[in-house]
């Protein structure tokens, strides 16, 4: 292998054509700063003993042998420098694994991205991450046990500018939901420009109204299956001229007409509304805006 090499993806593709890896030279290579692995045939061993150096890690769920929480503690308590980590894999599968890892992620004082979608992780794992790190960009989508603790901890203490959070297709009930109190939290993170809260039925008006007359530079939103009505949909029109995708599965008339009005930087609008007549389609054949969705 060439030793300057510093991005390496390691794709299903190598598997069908190199069963065996030259997995100790990938392992040296004294320059690597980015890998990306999904379905090479890893084991615990390996992840285990990834390079120090490491500053971008994907691990995604194509494995073919499962990968354990313990051999992953093991890889971020080496991997200090790590400013981007994405763990693709529905790990952890215990709630002991979930807090050795939360405890691992402590050593990343680096971090500005991460993904653990569809973790179990719990509120504390979240909370203790974004004291110790000023993340920049989370997906979070998926953890069933994630609460509005976790979101306003990651808005009180990070500088986000993407925060994916949509929920697992199940209704919030319970101790384990996302309400309200998440967006007026978000309200604070102005330099919020991607925010996904798919099916988070607890979320309503009362709460997207000021986020979006906060986060005027919001350019990717995905309320779909949240609880608004057209009043989001125009507060949405009067303060978020950047905005080039929006997903949401309510709008009438007269706030499709805004929103083309208003929003004139958008590029895919998906809505799943049956109270749209020809007045709507006629405002966006008017629209400044390029729709393409």
């Amino acid at each position: 292998l060439f030793p300057s090499i510093r991005v390496l993806n390691l794709c299903p593709y190598l598997r069908r054509h190199c069963p065996e890896p030259p997995w100790s030279e990938i392992l040296n290579l004294p320059k690597l700063r980015e890998l990306e692995m999904e379905g090479t045939g890893l084991n615990d061993s390996l992840v285990a003993a990834l390079p120090e150096q490491l500053e971008s890690l994907y691990v995604s769920e194509g494995v073919c042998i499962p990968i354990s929480g313990a051999s992953l503690v093991t890889a971020l308590r080496r991997c200090t420098q790590l400013r981007e980590l994405s763990l693709v894999m529905n790990l952890p599968h215990e709630a002991h694994e979930a807090e050795a890892l939360g405890e691992a992620f402590q050593n990343c004082h680096n971090l500005k991205v991460i993904n653990v979608s569809g973790s179990i992780f719990s509120d504390d794992v979240i909370i203790q991450l974004s004291e110790r790190c000023d993340l920049i960009d989370v997906d979070i989508s998926y953890c069933i046990l994630i609460t509005d603790a976790s979101i306003q901890a990651l808005a009180a203490n990070c500088h986000l500018r993407v925060l994916k959070a949509d929920n697992a297709g199940e209704i919030d009930r319970g101790r384990h939901r996302v309400t309200d109190e998440s967006c007026m939290a978000l309200a604070r993170c102005e330099s919020l420009e991607k925010l996904w809260l798919r099916d988070r039925e607890l979320i309503t008006d009362a709460s997207i109204v000021p986020l979006v007359g906060r986060c005027t530079g919001l350019l990717d939103l995905d309320l779909y299956n949240c609880s608004i009505t057209d009043a989001s949909i125009e507060a949405i029109a009067k303060n978020c001229p950047k905005l080039k995708v929006l997903f949401l599965n309510h709008c009438g008339d007269e706030s499709m007409v805004k929103l083309v009005s208003g929003c004139t930087n958008l590029r895919e609008l998906h809505t799943f509304s049956a109270f749209l007549t020809d007045t709507s389609l006629f405002a966006m054949a008017r629209s400044p805006a390029d729709l393409r969705g």
